[in-house]
This record gives structure tokens, C-alpha cells and sequence, in this order.
């Protein structure tokens, strides 16, 4: 998606949350103390970008650049490495990934290893040195061993020009991955970015950038550590809860699907909706993490109707503050253990008893209104070209839908990872091709088609249809799952 593109959307899809705030904030005297801390006068002009290197150390971690403010490595050097480790693992589950495929992976999956081990091993006093020395390298402030500083090289060489997927690109390309640790660092460098450009300030001076978790800066993603407090007093931002304090690995799980989020798309460009894109992402944190309890996508509250698209009804939401009661659905209960699928049998269940002349059964589904009740059946298809004549829901079910859409697109994907073609390896075989087949450039004049390269990949079956068959990928999805305890 284009960069411009992206900013804005990050954006729209919290907008409605500025409605929160019943006081502005106080949006020059913010930007006074930003410039002071990113070391700029009154009157001084950069980008954003300039502006946060000014102030940040970087640690390269393969495709990943990221930035971490100076000041805070004294006192929040275990969200640093925390971070660090979430890009690695996040990287090295990729790998896993394609690894089916036929490349010769095992060299960078070691040397990603090899810097998890290394920088876990960084102390709290190792890491307080940078707080005086913005800009620098983490591996020279820490004093890396050469093995280490070789195999960042190499990582980093090998997966910014997307080496894993083929041939190197001409020219690499570095993702830019911004922590910023508590929220009034966040806050800053938003109202930082409005001051600096002033074709920014429209949507950067927002009352809502309070409850803000993440935002795109052109192609340079940030996002914040921390979440809003609950129902700030007017005119406040630097309330916040740390996302670990209600579940011990959060932080590195919100990490770790932003970051597939970004590195996906590099990968695939247009060659993939952003829905399979969210439901790859959210597959590699269950598989790291054994749960997906971030507040990312599904029912942020956001009170609009996502896109249609070519994969699934509805589009890749990202936010940061689940809605009233949401977090204590039964979408949430159990965290996404086990790929949503047991959450996503029970909703097929209940489909199947409220949707009794339904011909394909399994393609009925259970979705309940904001008041946790008055079911109703929601029937496929959900995925392809052929979703886009699926009847949405009445207002006051979208969010369930939401969160069905969620658990479905992550479950599908899981599917096709492991059991579509019967076994795992097969299955895993398949896939990774698939990720390859997404990844490498199309011929100057040829146009992509993720449908047919599906299912090309998959026996021939089409993706989905309308209405939904049995002998399509999706309806043999549901069927498989039609047969699961749960």
C-alpha cells in the first residue's frame, strides 16, 4: 500500500476516538518540549524521520531497523530488548515458513538466533550508556562481539533485499519499526510530525492521538508500548497502562503482528489482500506466543464498516483499544489459543441451528448483537472474489462480525498451512510455495492473480463461490473444521 496511503489509513480507522477527548490538548506546548528533547530549535526545519533519528538509538535486526528513544534506555532497557526479540522471532517464524520450500535458510535462521541470544544477554547498565548518545548503534554501545556484529550484517544484507524469497533486489530496502515506549513520548513525536509538516497537522493535532497506539510516518511505522489509561481527564495524554502488566508477553505479541503486518507487505505488495496479510500475522504470533491477545484488529469500536475486498468481507483494522466489553467475549475468552478454532466451531454450531435451509451447512455461522445476544446466522462465502455478495450484518452485529472475521481468517490460514493438502508437510509444502509465488515480482505486464495462484497451489479447487460449494478451498476449510470437537 502506498506510504501516504498507509498514514491515512492508520489513521481514519482510529479517528473516531478523538471524539473521546473533551478538551484540546494543549498541541504547541507539546510541540515546544518535543522539539527540545529531538534536539531542534524554535525554528529549526526536518522531516519527522531526521527529527526521530536525532533522538533514538538503532539496532538493525534484519529487515528491521529500529528506533528507541536514547532517554529511555535507562529505564525502559527491558522493553528494548523486548522489542528486539519480538522482530527477530517474528522474522525467524517467516523463515520457518518458506524453509518448505527449497531454500537454504538454516545459515540466517541461526544467525537470527544467534542475536537473540546476544542482546538478551545485554544488562541494564550495558544499556543506560546510550541515554547520552543519541543516534548511535546499540551493537557499538553494547560492545558486541565481531560474530555478532557479522551475523547482524548478514541478516541484515540477506532480508533487506528479500534474499529469502529469491532473487536480491537491486536495491534493499531497510523497514523502519519506531517504539516509542509511554505515551507522551508517542503524543510528542505525532504532534512533533504536525509541526513539521504542515500537511500533517490536520490529522497529527487530533484530540484522539491520545488513545492512539500506532501510525505510519510515510513508510516508518510507530507505535506505542504502552495503552491509553481508561477515560483521561480532559486535556490529558501521559496516562497509560504498560501492555504487559495484563499478560506477561502482550507487548511482544502486539510487536510481533505489527511487524509481519509490515514485513508482509513488503514482501507481497499487491499480490495479497490485507486480510490474508492480518490472518498470516496473526498465525505467526499464535505459533510464537500460543495466543493472539493483541488489540489490533476485530472490534476496536472504530463504529464504521471496514472495505470489501478480495479475500474476506471486511478489511485489516488497526487501533489499539478494544471496545466496551469486547475483551470479555467469547472471541477473547481463551486469547486465540489454538487458531480460534474452537471459538469458530462453536459460532458454526450455532450457525448450523439457526440457519436450517441452508444447503453447504458448514458455511452458516453464529454472530450475536452488542448486547451479547440475539443470534443470528451470517452465511459464507467469507473469502475471494465471491465474497463481495455477501449480505453484511445489521449495524448492531458488526461487531461480532468483526470478531468472527478476526478468528476466521486466522483459522483459514492455519488450515492451509497444515492440514489442506492432508499432513502437515504436505500441507506446509503448499504454503510455503504459495508465500514464494506472492513474493516474487511480476513480469512487467502480466498481472497477478492471487485466486488462480491459489489455487493452482492447492489441486485446482477455486478459491471460494457464490454460492459456497463443498469443492472449493474455503469449503473444504469449513468442512475440516465441521469435524472438530469443540
Amino acid at each position: 500500500m502506498h506510504s501516504i496511503q498507509r498514514t491515512i489509513f492508520a489513521c481514519l480507522a482510529l479517528a473516531c476516538l478523538s471524539a473521546v477527548a473533551t478538551a484540546q490538548l494543549p498541541f504547541a506546548q507539546i510541540a515546544e518540549e518535543a522539539r527540545v528533547r529531538h534536539g531542534l530549535d524554535a525554528q529549526a526545519q526536518a522531516t519527522i524521520h531526521e527529527a526521530i533519528d536525532k533522538a533514538t538509538v538503532r539496532c538493525d535486526l534484519g529487515a528491521f531497523e529500529l528506533r528507541f528513544p536514547a532517554l529511555r534506555l535507562e529505564d525502559r532497557g527491558l522493553e528494548f530488548t523486548q522489542v528486539c526479540d519480538a522482530l527477530l522471532a517474528t522474522q525467524e517464524a517467516w523463515l520457518e515458513w518458506l524453509e518448505p520450500a527449497g531454500g537454504e535458510l538454516k545459515s540466517l535462521r541461526a544467525d537470527l538466533a544467534k542475536l537473540r541470544g546476544a542482546i538478551k544477554e545485554w544488562k541494564p547498565a550495558v544499556l543506560a550508556k546510550a541515554k547520552d548518545q543519541p543516534g548511535a548503534d546499540m551493537y557499538a554501545v553494547a560492545g558486541a562481539p565481531e560474530t555478532v556484529r557479522a551475523a547482524a550484517a548478514r541478516v541484515a544484507a540477506t532480508l533487506r533485499a528479500a534474499g529469502e524469497v529469491g532473487a536480491a533486489r537491486a536495491e534493499p530496502k531497510a523497514l523502519r519499526f519506531c517504539a516509542e515506549p509511554t505515551r507522551d513520548d508517542f503524543v510528542q513525536a505525532l504532534v512533533l510530525a504536525g509541526d513539521l509538516n504542515a500537511e500533517w497537522k490536520s490529522w497529527c493535532w487530533d484530540d484522539g492521538i491520545a488513545y492512539w497506539t500506532q501510525v505510519w510516518f510515510d513508510d516508518a511505522q510507530v507505535t506505542c508500548l504502552q495503552y491509553a489509561a481508561q477515560a483521561l481527564p480532559p486535556g490529558t495524554w501521559k496516562q497509560g497502562t504498560w501492555m504487559n502488566e495484563r499478560d506477561p508477553d502482550v507487548m511482544q505479541q502486539q510487536v510481533a503482528q505489527l511487524a509481519a503486518n509490515q514485513l508482509l507487505s513488503d514482501r507481497f505488495g499487491d499480490h495479497a489482500p490485507s486480510a490474508f496479510i492480518g490472518g498470516l500475522s496473526l498465525n505467526i504470533v499464535v505459533d510464537l506466543h500460543g495466543q493472539c491477545n493483541t488489540r489490533i484488529d476485530g472490534d476496536l469500536r472504530a463504529r464504521k464498516t471496514d472495505k470489501r475486498e478480495v479475500f474476506i468481507a471486511g478489511g485489516l483494522s488497526e487501533g489499539g483499544r478494544l471496545g466496551k466489553n469486547v475483551a470479555d467475549t467469547r472471541w477473547r475468552e481463551d486469547h486465540g489459543r489454538g487458531h480460534f478454532l474452537s471459538i469458530l466451531r462453536q459460532s458454526q454450531k450455532e450457525g448450523d441451528g439457526l440457519a436450517k435451509q441452508v444447503k453447504f451447512k458448514p458455511a452458516a455461522f453464529g454472530i450475536r448483537d452488542d448486547s451479547g445476544g440475539n443470534a443470528r446466522a451470517v452465511l459464507g462465502p467469507f473469502i475471494g472474489s465471491a465474497a463481495a455478495t455477501t449480505e453484511a450484518p445489521p449495524e448492531k452485529y458488526l461487531g461480532d462480525f468483526a470478531e468472527f472475521t478476526r478468528a476466521y481468517k486466522c483459522g483459514f490460514v492455519h488450515w492451509l498451512k497444515s492440514a489442506a493438502e492432508g499432513n502437515p508437510k504436505k500441507s506446509g509444502a503448499s504454503f510455503a510455495r504459495l508465500l514464494v509465488a506472492l513474493s516474487t515480482p511480476t513480469p512487467e505486464g502480466a498481472t497477478f492473480d492471487f485466486e488462480a495462484t491459489c489455487a493452482k497451489l492447492y489441486g485446482g479447487d477455486p478459491l471460494s463461490s457464490q454460492p459456497l460449494t463443498a469443492d472449493t478451498l474455503e469449503g473444504r476449510f469449513l468442512q475440516w473444521l465441521s469435524k472438530r470437537k469443540g
